[in-house]
C-alpha cells in the first residue's frame, strides 16, 4: 500500500491540472480602441509593467470585469482616492474615455470619448491546464446605444465556451445591438446568460474553485501595497468577525431611533407653523370682503361723478344763458351810443374843416415830419460819433469838414493797411507758437534727461530700455559709447569738433558678447521707432596701441573705467587717430585730421564739414560720464524760452490790437463815405422843426373860431373813442359767454345721460 501511494505521488503533478490564464483578448476596451488586442500569458508567470498611461490598469480591469459582477468590481482600485472615488467605470471603458476637456458650447469640463455613438466591447479570457483538458474561454460582451451614458444603460452577455473562439466572430451580432438569440444560435454549445451569478457559478465549478475566492482574487489584483502581515491576514485570509455585523445592526437601530426623533421634532415644528393659519385665513377672508366693497365703491365713483358734473353744467348753462341775454342787450345799447358819438365827431370835424382845419392839419403834419427828421438825424449823428470816436476821429462840425474827412479816407489805403497788419499779427502768432513748441520740446527733453544720467537723445534711451526689458539684460550692462567717453576740461575748446568726429561711435549701443544673441532677437522682434546702432563687444579686450600722431584726438578723450574700457580705448586708437590741427593748412600733410571749426579730413582726398548745426551748439553734444552740464543748459534754455514766450505773447496782443483798430477805422470810414451832411446836421434839422412849430402856432393864434372848432372836434373824437371802447368791451363779454356756453354743451354731449348712472349709484350705496 505504501509503495502504491509512493508511485501515485511520483506520477501525479497537481500543478499540471491547475487552470491558469493563458490569453487575454480585448476589443474596444478603454483606450484599446478597435481590435482585437491579444496578450498571451506564460504559464510560468507574467510580469505586467510599463510607464503611467500605457494601459496596465485597463488590462487588469478587463480581467476583473469578466470575473466580478459589475456592482462589486473596483476599477483601477490602486489609484482610488481615500474617499473611494475613481474616474473609471464600466461606461468609461465601453465608451473609451481618454481625456477631460472644455465643452465648446457650454464651457464646462466634459469627458471626451473615442466611441461616442452606439458601440460594443468584448473581453475574452482563455484558461488552460498543462494536461490534455480542453481550454475554457470566458467571454463578456457589452453593448450600449447612441445617446446612453450611464452604467445601467450598458447591456452585457456572459458566455463560457470550450471550443476556440475569437472576439471579432461576435462582431456581426453586435453592430445593431446585443443580438442574444443570434449569438446563442451561432454557438449552441456555449453556456450563455446575462446573469453574472449564474455565469460565475458555472466557471467556478468547471475550474474547481469556490465562488467566494473570486472576491479574494479581485482584492489581490487591486492591492496597491501590503504594509504589514496584519493587513494581509485581515484583508485576504481572515473572515469578517460577527461583532462587525452586530455593530452595524446597533448603528442601524440608532439611526432608526434618530430618524424617529427627527420625525417627531419635524411634526412639532409643523404644528407650530400651522397653528396660526386659521386666524390668518379668517383675517384674509375679512380683508378680501373689504377689498370687494371698496372695488364696488370705486366702480360707482365715475358714474356718480358724471352725474354731478352734468347737473352742475346744466345749472351753469342756465345761468350763462340769462347773463348772455343781458350782455347782448348791453352790447346793443353801447353800439347805439358809439354810433351817436361817431356822428357827433363827424359833425364837429366837418365844422372844423369849414373853419379852415385843412390848412391847420397840413401844418401839424409838417411839424410831425420835421420832428421825425430831427430824431433820425440825431440818431445818425450819435451813431457816427461813436464809430469815429472808437478809431480816434473827431466828428466833423460842418459840411466842409465832412468833405475833407471823406477825401482823406479815400486817399488812405485802409484795406492795404489792414491786410499788412493782419500779416503782421499772423507772423507774431507764428513766432510765439514756435517759441512755445520749442519750450514744450525742451521741457520734455529735461524730463527725460532728469530720469537718466545720459546725454543721448530720448529716442535712443527709450529703444535701449525696450531691449533691456524684453531681453532681461540689466540696463547697466548696455551702455552707449558716448556715456563712456568725455572730453577733459583742458581740451574743452575742441569739444564741438570731437562731437562731430565721434558722433557715430558715441551713438552706438555697446552689447557684451554674452548678451548679443538676446539683444539681436529682441531688436528683430520689436519696432524700436528710431535708428539704433549696436555693436557686439567681444569678451576678450583687444590690445590697446598708442596712436601714431602725438596730437591725436584719441589722446584727448577720456574713457570711463569698466569692463568695456579696453575695447573702447582700442577702437578710439584704431579708428579715430585724427590729428588735432589749429590751422586748416595743417590738414594737408596728415592722413586724418580735424580743426576746431569742425572740418574733418577722413583720408587723402576726403574732407567733410557738417554745419547743419553750430559746432558750439551744446544741445547736440552727447558725450559725457554724466549729464549735469546738459541739465544746467536745459534749465537755462527753459528760463530764456519763458522770457521770450512772454515777450512774444505781448507782441501778439499788440499786433492783434493794431489790426483790429485798423479794421475798425476802415469800417468807420467806409460808413462815413455814404453819409451826407444833411444826415448828421442836427442844428439844421432843429431849425426846420422850430420853424414849422412857429408857423403852426401863428396860424392858431390868428383865428379864435378855428381854435374853438378844433377843441370841439378833439372833445367829440375822445367821446367817440370811449364809446367805441365800451362797445368793444360788451362785445368781448358776449363772445366769452358764448364760448362758455359752447364748452358746457360739448361737455354735456360727452357725459353719460342723467338716468344712466342711477343704477350704479344705487348699487354702490347698497354695498
Amino acid at each position: 500500500m505504501t509503495e502504491l501511494l509512493l508511485d501515485l505521488g511520483e506520477s501525479y503533478d497537481p500543478a499540471r491540472s491547475q487552470w491558469r490564464l493563458e490569453r487575454v483578448e480585448m476589443v474596444n476596451w478603454g483606450t484599446f480602441h478597435g481590435g482585437p488586442h491579444r496578450i498571451d500569458l506564460a504559464r510560468q508567470g507574467y510580469l505586467l509593467t510599463g510607464p503611467s498611461g500605457s494601459g496596465k490598469s485597463s488590462l487588469v480591469d478587463a480581467i476583473s470585469a469578466v470575473l466580478m459582477p459589475r456592482k462589486k468590481v473596483a476599477f483601477n482600485a490602486a489609484a482610488t482616492d481615500a474617499a473611494g472615488r475613481s474616474d473609471r467605470s464600466l461606461l468609461s471603458y465601453v465608451r473609451g474615455a481618454w481625456r477631460h476637456g472644455e465643452d465648446a458650447e457650454s464651457g464646462e469640463v466634459a469627458t471626451d470619448y473615442l466611441r461616442p455613438g452606439a458601440t460594443w466591447s468584448g473581453i475574452a479570457l482563455r484558461y488552460a491546464t498543462a494536461d490534455a483538458a480542453a481550454p475554457v474561454t470566458l467571454v463578456k460582451l457589452f453593448a450600449i446605444d447612441r445617446g446612453k451614458n450611464t452604467n445601467a444603460d450598458v447591456k452585457e452577455l456572459c458566455l463560457i465556451l470550450r471550443q476556440p473562439v475569437e472576439l471579432m466572430q461576435f462582431a456581426p451580432h453586435l453592430e445593431a445591438g446585443l443580438a442574444v438569440r443570434a449569438i446563442k444560435a451561432a454557438w449552441p454549445d456555449a453556456q450563455a446568460t446575462d446573469r453574472h451569478s449564474l455565469f460565475a457559478e458555472r466557471f467556478c465549478r468547471i475550474m474547481g474553485v469556490p465562488a467566494d475566492t473570486m472576491a479574494l482574487l479581485h482584492k489581490a489584483q487591486s492591492a496597491k501595497s501590503l504594509e504589514s502581515l496584519d493587513a494581509l491576514f485581515r484583508g485576504f485570509m481572515l473572515p469578517r468577525p460577527k461583532t462587525f455585523e452586530i455593530a452595524d445592526q446597533a448603528a442601524a437601530q440608532f439611526r432608526e431611533l434618530s430618524d424617529a426623533h427627527a420625525r417627531v421634532v419635524q411634526a412639532r415644528r409643523q404644528v407650530e407653523q400651522l397653528e396660526p393659519l386659521p386666524a390668518l385665513v379668517s383675517a384674509n377672508k375679512q380683508a378680501t370682503e373689504q377689498v370687494r366693497r371698496v372695488e364696488r365703491l370705486v366702480e360707482s365713483v365715475e358714474p356718480y361723478r358724471d352725474k354731478r358734473k352734468r347737473a352742475l353744467a346744466e345749472e351753469e348753462l342756465a345761468a350763462l344763458t340769462v347773463k348772455l341775454e343781458l350782455a347782448e342787450s348791453a352790447e346793443a345799447q353801447a353800439r347805439r351810443a358809439a354810433d351817436e358819438a361817431q356822428e357827433q365827431y363827424l359833425a364837429a370835424r366837418a365844422a372844423y374843416e369849414r373853419q379852415g382845419g385843412q390848412a391847420l392839419l397840413r401844418l401839424e403834419n409838417a411839424v410831425e415830419r420835421a420832428r421825425e427828421r430831427l430824431a433820425v438825424v440825431g440818431r445818425s449823428r450819435d451813431e457816427l460819433s461813436r464809430d469815429l470816436a472808437r478809431v480816434g476821429i473827431d466828428l466833423p462840425g460842418s459840411a466842409e469838414e465832412l468833405a475833407e474827412l471823406k477825401a482823406a479816407g479815400r486817399g488812405d489805403d485802409q484795406a492795404g493797411a489792414a491786410d499788412q497788419l493782419q500779416r503782421h499779427s499772423e507772423a507774431a502768432v507764428a513766432a510765439r507758437d514756435a517759441i512755445l513748441a520749442e519750450l514744450k520740446e525742451t521741457r520734455a527733453e529735461l524730463e527725460a534727461v532728469a530720469q537718466s544720467r545720459s546725454n543721448l537723445p530720448v529716442a535712443q534711451l527709450q529703444a535701449r530700455e525696450l531691449l533691456a526689458r524684453v531681453s532681461g539684460v540689466p540696463l547697466a550692462q548696455l551702455p552707449f559709447a558716448g556715456e563712456l567717453m568725455e572730453v577733459p576740461e583742458q581740451h574743452s575748446d575742441w569739444r564741438g569738433a570731437f562731437e562731430r568726429v565721434l558722433r557715430p561711435l558715441a551713438m552706438s549701443l555697446l552689447v557684451p558678447a554674452k548678451h548679443g544673441q538676446a539683444i539681436t532677437a529682441a531688436a528683430d522682434a520689436h519696432n524700436l521707432r528710431t535708428r539704433l546702432v549696436f555693436r557686439i563687444v567681444p569678451a576678450d579686450a583687444p590690445r590697446v596701441e598708442r596712436p601714431v600722431m602725438p596730437d591725436s584726438l584719441a589722446l584727448r578723450v577720456a574713457v570711463k573705467d569698466g569692463p568695456l574700457a579696453g575695447w573702447l580705448s582700442a577702437t578710439l586708437t584704431r579708428r579715430y587717430d585724427y590729428a588735432c590741427v589749429g590751422d586748416p593748412a595743417e590738414l594737408a600733410p596728415v592722413e586724418r585730421g580735424v580743426t576746431r571749426a569742425g572740418q574733418v579730413k577722413h583720408g587723402r582726398d576726403h574732407h567733410e564739414k557738417d554745419d547743419r548745426a553750430e559746432v558750439g551748439d551744446r544741445r547736440r553734444w552727447i558725450m559725457g560720464f554724466d549729464n549735469e552740464a546738459r541739465l544746467d543748459r536745459l534749465q537755462a534754455a527753459i528760463r530764456d524760452l519763458r522770457g521770450r514766450a512772454a515777450t512774444a505773447e505781448q507782441a501778439v496782443l499788440k499786433a492783434i490790437a493794431e489790426r483790429d483798430q485798423a479794421v475798425r477805422r476802415a469800417d468807420a470810414l467806409d460808413r462815413l463815405a455814404g453819409r451826407a451832411w444833411e444826415d448828421i446836421d442836427v442844428e439844421g434839422a432843429t431849425r426846420l422843426e422850430q420853424s414849422a412849430t412857429d408857423e403852426l402856432e401863428s396860424y392858431r393864434v390868428a383865428d379864435p373860431d378855428l381854435r374853438r372848432a378844433e377843441h370841439r372836434q378833439d372833445t367829440a373824437k375822445k367821446a367817440a373813442a370811449l364809446a367805441e371802447a365800451s362797445c368793444q368791451r360788451e362785445h368781448d363779454q358776449c363772445v366769452k359767454m358764448r364760448d362758455g356756453i359752447e364748452r358746457i354743451r360739448s361737455l354735456l354731449d360727452e357725459l353719460v345721460p342723467a338716468g344712466a348712472g342711477d343704477g350704479a349709484g344705487g348699487g354702490a350705496g347698497g354695498g
